[in-house]
């Protein structure tokens, strides 16, 4: 339960893009690279139907999410490092 939770948290900051979160989610949640790299040719597969405003809009929204990525990375970081420092035996 815990890792659908953080897989949720994590992709509910991501993206406010419901099409991305849903695929961000059975991304995060495949249990093996061939899963995803299925998911992956689906998604965009099926982006490419598309009108081209739609296309451009999700686009836009996938960059965008990357963006976000950087300051969720060094939260984790920071977090990890805490939890270092906590988790030392005394």
């Amino acid at each position: 339960m815990r890792k659908y939770t953080m897989v949720h948290d994590m992709v509910t900051r991501l993206t406010d893009n419901s099409a991305l979160r849903t695929f961000f989610t059975l991304y995060l949640m495949a249990k093996t690279s061939e899963e995803r790299q299925v998911l992956s040719k689906q998604f965009w597969q099926e982006a490419e139907t598309l009108q081209g405003t739609e296309l451009q809009a999700l686009k836009e929204a996938f960059a965008r999410s990357f963006k976000h990525l950087l300051p969720m990375v060094n939260q984790l970081h920071d977090k990890t490092l805490i939890a270092t420092r906590t988790a030392v035996p005394a």
